[in-house]
């Protein structure tokens, strides 16, 4: 009889079991008085991957029994109150009745032991066949009753990976196809198994990295990823299914047949509609980009592997620093995705706040092609009609940090000699509702990036900018957001030493003059707008 159940069961090692012994009776009346004279040893039952033995090694268990002499297993089915918590072991010259204090336990070592059984079998037909044909079927059944099996229990799918993985390494004549057809096999369980195991992720980020079979593994994973993506992983905890995310993104971005599979990933996880409808899509997402960078730059980030994982990949490794991807290609297939990610309104909301305190290593801002892909997704920050988008370009707080410094010309990270700070900052009056705020954020942020354009006199900086940068600095000191005395003097002698700087200065000097001398006549010593006025009130 098969059991039927939708419980789970974790995978037994040893407990303590009643056991008999019933030789075959081909009779009724053999097996009526075999029921009745039953003798009964209690032992604590230990099982292998190869036997079952007990620890008192008396009677029935006085020579371990092997797994491989077993003809069939099953769950009693009886009328006999004292073995309806009983699994049978039909040997050749006999029945063993291993049984259990509950039926629960009954079932966890009916599953164990058919798992074991299983697994033996398996080996044993790979070891007698060199045809890839019946390797690939036999690797097929192994996945398939793995998933169908009710054990729980990530040493189930150590088990079944560590065979597949010492087979694929010892048959180098495996076919293409064959393989694609185990992987195909093997997909199924990411959806299935809820979080997924260390050692499945990453058997599967094997084979997005290196595989001769990645467009293969892509296309079997994307379900599965989709899944992961969707749901609330803790990737601080599952770490494993983090990297498994970041191979399989690099995987997609790498296939030079078809250019567009990362953009129908990044907007089929977005959905067709204007809003995701899936709030730990983009999380997730920023959460995989962000530890793929750190991996790629920070030489001190390492995460520890466990034994069965070295065993899995043939290496002894313990360091995924060591198996770290090149630069270049994290680098583009990343932010490619996060610059794809930033063409949806709503997931830009999200995003400014996340990457507001610039959390990239140093060598990575350091590093060009990173630096152009984030002047892109910045410059959509900078176009987004919501000031609380804009304002992650500025300082968190004083004396941090912040994007618009790191594009300043005086900065090392500038990654263009100024042209996209110009761009940004132009942008940015734009769209400014209150431009004294925005002007005084510029000047305690890129005081000395304005000072060193105006000194430069470049030609390029007051064609894009408007207004230029000398009258940037002078709108400045006019509105009087300079508050430290000694930079105030510093930004006056700079825009003095410009032809037009000084021609702005003169100009604001008689703006002032005219406007004391209001002052003293009786005319007004306050200028102030309605509430909510905004610069085209003011010209208007």
């Amino acid at each position: 009889m098969s059991i039927e159940s939708t419980s789970k069961f974790s995978l037994v090692s040893s407990g303590e079991l009643q056991v008999s012994h019933v030789s075959p009776h081909k009779r009724v009346i053999g097996k009526v008085f075999g029921s009745i004279n039953r003798r009964w040893e209690k032992h604590t039952v230990l099982l292998t991957d190869t036997q079952i033995y007990s620890q008192e090694k008396y009677g029935i268990f006085s020579m371990p029994i092997y797994l491989d002499l077993i003809q069939h297993i099953d769950v009693v089915s009886t009328w006999e109150p004292a073995i309806n918590s009983a699994v049978q072991l039909k040997f050749t010259d006999g029945i063993i009745f291993l049984q259990a204090n509950s039926p629960y336990e009954r079932d966890r070592w009916f599953h164990s032991l058919l798992w074991k059984y299983s697994i033996l079998n398996h080996k044993k037909a790979l070891k007698m066949t060199s045809c890839p044909e019946i390797i690939a079927k036999e690797l097929k059944s192994l996945v398939n009753i793995a998933l169908k099996s009710q054990l729980h229990d990530p040493q189930v799918w150590t088990d079944c990976l560590v065979l597949i993985s010492n087979q694929l390494n010892h048959t180098n004549s495996l076919p293409p196809n064959a393989l694609e057809e185990i992987i195909e096999a093997l997909g199924p369980a990411l959806g299935q198994l809820n979080p997924p195991t260390p050692e499945l992720c990453d058997f599967f980020s094997r084979y997005c990295r290196d595989g001769p079979c990645a467009a293969a593994a892509v296309v079997v994973f994307a379900p599965g990823v989709h899944c992961i993506l969707k749901h609330n992983v803790d990737f601080g905890k599952y770490t494993y299914i983090r990297t498994f995310a970041r191979d399989f993104i690099i995987a997609l971005a790498s296939q030079d047949s078809c250019k567009e599979s990362l953009p129908c990933f990044v907007h089929t996880m977005h959905s067709p509609s204007a809003r995701c409808p899936h709030p730990r899509v983009l999380p997730n997402l920023m959460a995989v980009f962000l530890a793929a960078i750190w991996s790629a730059f920070d030489t001190k980030c390492s995460y520890r592997r466990n034994s069965s994982v070295n065993l899995l990949l043939g290496s002894n490794r313990t360091e995924i620093s060591n198996n770290k991807l090149p630069k270049e290609k994290v680098t583009s297939c990343f932010m490619k995705m996060i610059e794809l990610c930033a063409t949806h309104e709503d997931w830009v909301k999200e995003m400014a706040p996340l990457l507001h305190p610039i959390p990239f290593p140093e060598e990575a801002l350091k590093f060009p092609s990173f630096v152009m892909g984030m002047v892109n997704v910045l410059k959509r920050f900078a176009n987004d009609s919501r000031p609380e988008v804009r304002e992650c370009l500025f300082p968190m707080r004083e004396g941090k940090e912040c994007w618009i410094q790191l594009i300043a010309p005086d900065h090392n990270c500038c990654p263009d000699n100024g042209q996209t700070f110009c761009e940004i900052v132009r942008t940015l009056l734009d769209r400014a509702t209150v431009r004294r705020k925005l002007v005084r954020q510029l000047a305690h942020s890129t005081l000395d990036a304005f000072r060193l354009m105006v000194i430069r006199g470049d030609e390029f900086f007051v064609r894009v900018m408007y207004p230029p940068s000398s009258r940037m600095l002078s709108e400045m000191l006019e509105s009087d957001v300079i508050e430290d005395k000694e930079q105030k003097e510093q930004a006056l002698s700079t825009l003095c030493s410009n032809p037009d700087g000084e021609r702005l200065y003169r100009a604001m000097c008689d703006r002032q003059t005219a406007l004391c001398n209001l002052a003293q006549l009786g005319g007004p010593t306050k200028l102030t707008m309605p509430a909510h006025s905004t610069v085209s009130t003011c010209v208007c």
